[in-house]
């Protein structure tokens, strides 16, 4: 369901983007050093904006260095690695436990099997670590669950229990900013979600598996009522972004949240005009 919070990087400098790629390298680093060599795996785009966003606002003292990259050891690569990197790198083994643990029950796929084995016992662990996270965590997806197998078209509710699991990653603190950074949370898990099934959705129809936009795809005008919900959502998230104190790299945030997540949307858009054509 990741892969949808990205840069817009023809329109980024290229300082902006060596920052982002160091932190994309860093939280790599970072899984490696909790989960092992298969750490690429739990790589996504996503957490990469988190783990940024969540540095902008609390600031904690980042080691920026020069490390070897598995894929390209001949070069090192710029790294920038703090306390928030250990956060996303736990939360990203938690959402793939959740992701291979469905994915090998609803279409056993073998690679989902194999990764859940490898990553079950350090789940163990983190479930020790963070017990009220996991819990609501665990709590949501059992309710997209739910709602998947009652076929609930309700779009609203089911991006919604989404919504909740993103609402949870963003909490670092209980503190001052963690209503924000929930709310944000909350509506950007909402727009993946959405954007997830509406990237599916002919997918979706032609093995008959479950889609939330089944019953809107029947009432005419889809593409354009998509479009105006995934930019509700962009808008209430953008909103709250606003309103926080972040100076450090907020061009590159605001790169991908005002541009960069419409990219796969387009695409996407695009596709289906052309199929139509």
């Amino acid at each position: 369901m990741f892969g949808y919070i990205i840069l817009n990087k023809p329109e980024i400098k290229f300082k902006e983007f060596d920052i982002y790629r160091s932190y994309y390298c860093g939280l790599c680093k970072e899984l490696k050093r909790s989960s092992g060599n298969f750490s690429r795996l739990l790589l996504s785009y996503d957490m990469t904006f988190i783990y940024i966003l969540l540095t902008a606002l609390y600031e904690p003292k980042t080691a920026v260095e020069k490390e070897r990259c598995g894929l390209n050891p001949t070069k090192k690569q710029l790294t920038r690695r703090n306390e928030i990197g250990g956060y996303i790198a736990d939360m990203s083994t938690i959402m793939t436990y959740y992701k291979c643990r469905d994915d090998w029950k609803d279409e056993r796929k073998l690679w989902a099997k194999a990764l859940l084995e490898i990553i079950k016992g350090k789940s163990k662990n983190l479930k020790k670590k963070y017990p009220k996270k996991i819990r609501s965590i665990s709590h949501w997806m059992k309710k997209i669950d739910e709602g998947e197998r009652k076929n609930n078209q309700n779009i609203d509710e089911m991006a919604g229990y989404f919504g909740n699991i993103m609402a949870e990653l963003f909490i670092y603190k209980e503190d001052e900013w963690q209503q924000s950074l929930r709310t944000m949370g909350f509506f950007l898990g909402k727009f993946i979600y959405l954007m997830d099934a509406y990237d599916d959705f002919e997918d979706d129809l032609e093995k008959g598996n479950y889609n939330p936009f089944f019953k809107m795809s029947r009432e005419g005008n889809f593409d354009e009522r998509v479009g105006k919900i995934l930019l509700m959502m962009m808008a209430e998230c953008t909103r709250v972004f606003e309103q926080l104190p972040i100076l450090e790299n907020v061009e590159l945030l605001r790169n991908i949240l005002y541009a960069g997540v419409w990219i796969k949307y387009e695409e996407v858009k695009n596709k289906k005009t052309r199929e139509k054509e």
